[in-house]
C-alpha cells in the first residue's frame, strides 16, 4: 500500500512504489524469486502511483533517456490517471496534487510513459468513470503522436472500475487471462 493524501502529496505515492520495488528486488532471491521477473501492478490510485514510478524512473521525457540496467519486467496499469493536464481537478485531485497549478509542470506521466522502456499493459473497464476512459485514450494518443510502440492494451467489457480487480482469483475473472498473456510475452527466458 502507500501513504495517503492529504498528509502525503504528489509524488509520495510513486516514491512509495519505488521503495517497495527496490526492497523486493533486493530481497526476492532470498525467498526463491527472480529479480528479473518483478512486475508492478496498480489499480485506480495505485495505477497513478505505478505510472508515476515508471515515468520517473524509466521514462524518456525532457531529453532524459530512460534508466539503464535493472527495470521491472512489466507494469500493469488498471484504470489509472496519467495526464494532469486533462484530469478533472476535483477534491481528490487537489488533495494529492495540491492547489498550485504552477507546481504541476512535471506531474503528468503520460509523455514519460510513452518513452518508457518498461513493457506496459494498460487496462480500462467498459464502465469506468468518464475521466478514466479519457485518460486511457490520452495515453494511447500520446504513444501515437510520439510514434512509439503502443502498449498492450485492453478494454474489459461488462466490467466496472472495481470489478476488474475484485474478481481476480475467481472463476471467470476477465482480467486474469490478459495478465497471464502479458507476463508470458514479457518474461525473459
Amino acid at each position: 500500500t502507500y501513504t495517503l493524501a492529504p498528509e502525503r502529496t504528489w509524488p509520495s505515492g510513486s516514491e512509495d512504489v519505488r521503495l517497495a520495488v527496490n526492497w523486493v528486488r533486493e530481497n526476492i532471491a532470498a525467498h526463491g524469486g527472480d529479480p528479473d521477473r518483478v512486475y508492478v501492478m496498480g489499480q485506480s490510485a495505485g495505477a497513478v502511483h505505478v505510472a508515476g514510478y515508471v515515468a520517473r524512473e524509466f521514462g524518456n521525457v525532457g531529453g532524459r533517456a530512460p534508466a539503464q540496467g535493472w527495470k521491472p519486467a512489466g507494469a500493469l496499469l488498471i484504470s489509472g490517471m496519467y495526464d494532469t493536464d486533462t484530469m478533472v481537478r476535483d477534491e481528490r485531485f487537489r488533495a494529492y496534487y495540491g492547489n498550485d497549478d504552477a507546481k504541476l509542470e512535471n506531474a503528468s506521466t503520460v509523455a514519460a510513459l510513452a518513452g518508457s522502456n518498461v513493457p506496459l499493459l494498460v487496462v480500462v473497464a467498459e464502465f469506468d468513470p468518464t475521466d478514466f476512459l479519457n485518460q486511457f485514450i490520452v495515453l494511447l494518443e500520446t504513444h501515437m503522436r510520439r510514434k512509439v510502440k503502443l502498449p498492450r492494451f485492453v478494454q474489459l467489457m461488462g466490467e466496472n472500475h472495481f470489478t476488474t480487480v475484485w474478481r481476480l482469483g475467481t472463476e471467470g475473472a476477465s482480467l486474469a487471462p490478459h495478465i497471464h498473456e502479458f507476463v508470458a510475452a514479457t518474461t525473459k527466458r
